[in-house]
């Protein structure tokens, strides 16, 4: 009996020592090539708006937009995170269509903010590469790993929406052609008008 109640406080210490890290206040921001950028919460509440949900806006197709992240966490000294304990997972996919598997955005650096608390930033892709003119979804989700200062041991933490495994965080935004390609079309089917009533 002794040996079991043993065995059940130390795997209990065990979680304990499993569960010293988590995430703090994280965030996605969108830079449409132009102006500033634009911060949405994924697990808090400080920026204006929440990325679940969110409209992204409308975008030319030839423009840019570059998805980032600010990923916050923390972790007890002395187990530690290193350059690449960050990622962002995203997938982008015309809407109504069953969605891709996903790429991810690994940080390349991070910081000590103080205390216990570290920052890392993934960097920029443009989302808007290879798309046609049409209404699209984005699903994003948080990842991080740290490191045990004792051991090769690691510890895997993702931050879903909603905290449900597997429910990303999705925003939808609009492509559309460029203004000269809808100015050209517009003549051109002036152009078919005109013909048909000549025709006539």
């Amino acid at each position: 009996m002794n040996k079991i109640l043993a065995g059940i406080v130390a795997f209990g210490i065990a979680v304990c020592a499993w569960a010293d890290a988590g995430w703090n206040n994280s965030y996605v921001f969108i830079w449409p090539g132009a102006g500033p950028d634009v911060y949405f919460d994924l697990n808090g509440s400080d920026q204006s708006q929440n990325f679940h949900g969110a409209d992204l806006g409308t975008f030319s197709i030839s423009g840019s937009l570059f998805l980032n992240s600010q990923l916050n966490a923390w972790v007890n000294s002395p187990d530690y995170y290193t350059d690449t304990s960050f990622s962002l997972f995203y997938r982008v996919y015309a809407t109504g269509d069953a969605p891709p598997e996903y790429s991810s955005s690994q940080s390349v650096s991070i910081a000590n903010t103080g205390g216990n608390n570290w920052q890392g930033y993934t960097p920029g892709v443009n989302i808007l590469d290879g798309l046609s003119a049409g209404s699209y979804s984005l699903d994003v989700f948080a990842y991080k790993i740290h490191f045990w200062e004792s051991g090769p041991e690691s510890w895997e933490e993702r931050i879903y929406q909603g905290g449900v495994n597997d429910q990303p965080f999705t925003a939808s935004f609009d492509v559309i052609p460029e203004p000269g390609t809808l100015s050209l079309m517009g003549l051109g089917l002036a152009a078919v008008a005109g013909l048909r009533r000549r025709r006539r």
